[in-house]
């Protein structure tokens, strides 16, 4: 396929404060061996040089457009901004500190183009810290591969989408059928279940992306605080479980699904809600007991049977102990 041929892939990357990797991250998206692209970086009334950085990339190459807002939107709307403002055939996500190879955008549309069924492509991702020499795991999307009935997809996507695959790429015209990433915690995940019901989840077996996580995780709080002022109000579990629960329902309720199906899958999620709701509860419940050791193991192995996703390959277990199962459980 020669440039000429190849389809437009669209890459938006929304930024805020990401003066210090930006620079490298678009350099590795303008480097691709698909040359096909257009580059939509949305700054998020950033206090640093991110914004100088993205301009000082589009006065050089017509394929980078800035997109400079005056006041912060808040994270979610930040990426939904960028997939809106895109005209591509397929379109992927960037962050703007992670790194990819320079043949990620060739081999997912080449997946794609192969299996016309699937909505999303992921290549297989080795998750960082601070550089890519320092691999915590690698994420897969192995799970998925015999998924193609609507509901086991929908289920597995509940249970076992690893959360760095929202930087794969996607069938544009379904990513834009979709409401927009929900603007409270876990939405970017909320969107990806509903784009399950639409078609197939599919992975490149190379492993063509670096996921890069910062050295310190942000809190809760700060989480909150990056979605803005109206997410304050899921601060509260109980309310977050059920907002989450009435949003799976109302993306199940609006699908091409057929009636019997939409049933199926409405009793999936609240099976899930329910399940999740009383492990999150109980591994709370635990903390009052104190900081016993056994306290601990006990979270461990709750971990290991309940939450921990089967598309995880872990190769440092000393740091995937530190980043990955003490936040989830409660561990400090």
């Amino acid at each position: 396929m020669n440039h000429l041929q190849e389809p437009l892939v669209s890459i938006g990357i929304p930024v805020f404060n990401g003066a210090v990797h930006l620079e490298s991250t678009v350099n590795s998206l303008l480097r691709q061996s698909h040359k096909n692209i257009e580059l939509i970086v949305s700054d998020n009334a950033s206090t640093d040089d991110s914004a100088k950085i993205a301009a000082m990339f589009a006065s050089e190459d017509s394929r980078v457009k800035l997109i400079k807002n005056n006041e912060n939107l808040g994270l979610m709307n930040n990426f939904n901004q960028v997939l809106q403002e895109s005209s591509g055939e397929f379109f992927m996500w960037a962050s703007s500190d992670d790194l990819h190879s320079k043949d990620f955008i060739k081999e997912c549309v080449c997946s794609l183009i192969a299996n016309p069924n699937a909505v999303l492509c992921q290549t297989r991702v080795a998750v960082c810290l601070e550089t890519k020499e320092r691999v915590i795991f690698y994420s897969n999307l192995n799970s998925f591969s015999d998924k193609t009935r609507v509901e086991a997809r929908y289920k597995e996507t509940l249970y076992n989408f690893p959360a760095v695959a929202i930087y794969g790429m996607y069938r544009a015209k379904f990513a834009k059928k979709i409401p927009g990433f929900r603007n409270f915690p876990g939405g970017d995940l909320l969107w990806v279940q509903e784009l399950s019901l639409a078609g197939n989840f599919i992975q490149n077996e190379n492993t063509l992306f670096q996921y890069i996580a910062r050295k310190e995780w942000n809190s809760f709080e700060s989480d909150l605080k990056n979605l803005g002022t109206q997410s304050y109000k899921f601060k509260n579990s109980t309310i977050r479980a059920l907002n989450t629960l009435f949003d799976r329902v109302k993306s199940i309720r609006r699908s091409q699904t057929s009636n019997v199906s939409k049933a199926r899958l409405i009793v999936i999620a609240v099976q899930y809600s329910i399940s999740t709701i009383f492990v999150r509860g109980f591994l709370k419940a635990l903390g009052y007991l104190g900081t016993a050791e056994w306290v601990r193991v006990f979270k461990n192995k709750l971990y290991w049977k309940f939450l921990h996703n089967s598309n995880t390959e872990v190769v440092n277990q000393a740091l995937f102990q530190t980043r990955v199962i003490n936040p989830t459980i409660g561990v400090m």
